[in-house]
């Protein structure tokens, strides 16, 4: 028999690459958006127009129910508030956290001035923000607070995901390499000895992640990585190679000398490893991809997107991470030149 299943924010970049492995798996997959962009979705699959914050709206759309739920945009506690009123209707639900729950044992969070004291790798069991503070990481803490109270009402698997990489990306880091390759610059500065690591995940095996949990169902939260995570320095140096550019590496013990300088979207003061070995336990987790693997059709997909246009407009993501900040070469130029 075919099993269901229900996407919700279908046409983003984690909405896609699942909806491609559940029709590959032989999954019945509706798709879910506000409307968007539906010439991006994959063929074979149902659509319909939701908005999911419409509790009436989104119990309608899942009509007599489904297999299985995905939840690629809940942010908040009323957001799982509303998914537990299909509980009945639901075999089980997979539902898209972050890794940006974890705190260290003092409470610090990432993005906070004092990086945290993470242990390499973080494990699940790690403590998570005060869901209470309000806020990115504490509000989806309070999201799988409530989703796991659901218990065998709607068994969730909650995907603490890493940064996600690949086509579609909202949030593109590795523009920062991709630009500076497409203008040819020719240094690369990384502060920090570029050996900080901040833990990717390609949108595919998120997507994997998604799929085996759908034929394990449960009530738990695992940890969404990509095997063996790569450093800043890597990374750009992978970006090159597929680029064919081979700058001139200046590489920095301590901190970028600079706001700019040698500060890339992957470059932290610390490392930001998450322990993969609970997916691989309790999903059989195997990667469909690694970092390097994706690169090509992720780095296409940025040319195509930002050809013969304004990158700021074809990337609007790109203001999270710095916008025009991240290729201030005048300023790189000048420090390169008082430092020489």
């Amino acid at each position: 028999m075919t099993r269901t299943a229900f996407v919700l924010g279908a046409t983003g970049q984690i909405g896609h690459a699942t909806i491609t492995a559940l029709l590959a798996d032989g999954w019945d997959v509706t798709a879910a958006s506000r409307g968007k962009n539906p010439a991006a979705l994959p063929d074979g699959t149902r659509t319909v127009t939701v908005d999911r914050s419409d509790t009436a709206a989104l119990s309608s759309a899942i009509g007599d129910g489904v297999d299985l739920l995905v939840d690629t945009i809940a942010f908040t506690a009323e957001d799982g508030r509303g998914l537990r009123t299909l509980a009945g209707r639901v075999g089980s639900a997979v539902v898209i956290s972050t890794g940006a729950v974890y705190t260290d044992t003092d409470g610090h969070a990432l993005g906070d001035e004092v990086f945290p004291a993470f242990p390499d790798p973080i494990p699940e069991t790690q403590p998570t923000s005060d869901p209470t503070l309000g806020g990115y990481g504490p509000d989806k803490v309070a999201l799988e607070n409530e989703l796991l109270a659901a218990g065998s009402e709607l068994p969730t698997t909650l995907l603490r995901a890493g940064t996600v990489h690949g086509r579609l990306s909202a949030i593109p880091r590795e523009w920062y390499f991709v630009k500076r390759a497409l203008d040819r610059r020719p240094v690369r500065i990384l502060a920090h000895g570029g050996a900080t690591v901040f833990h990717p995940i390609a949108a595919a095996n998120l997507a994997e992640l998604v799929r085996l949990a759908g034929h394990r169902p449960g009530s738990r939260v695992l940890n969404a990585g990509d095997p063996k995570p790569p450093t800043a320095r890597e990374i750009g140096a992978a970006v090159g190679a597929v680029m064919g550019h081979l700058p001139e590496e200046i590489i920095l013990d301590g901190p970028p000398p600079a706001d700019s300088i040698g500060d890339s979207p992957w470059t932290l003061k610390g490392n930001f490893v998450m322990d993969m070995s609970r997916a691989a336990r309790e999903l059989g987790y195997e990667p469909v991809t690694g970092y390097a693997e994706s690169l090509p059709d992720y780095i296409a997909w940025l040319i195509e997107t930002t050809e013969g246009r304004d990158w700021r407009e074809a990337l609007p993501g790109t203001k999270l991470l710095g916008g025009d900040a991240m290729f201030d070469y005048a300023a790189e130029d000048a420090w390169l030149a008082a430092r020489r």
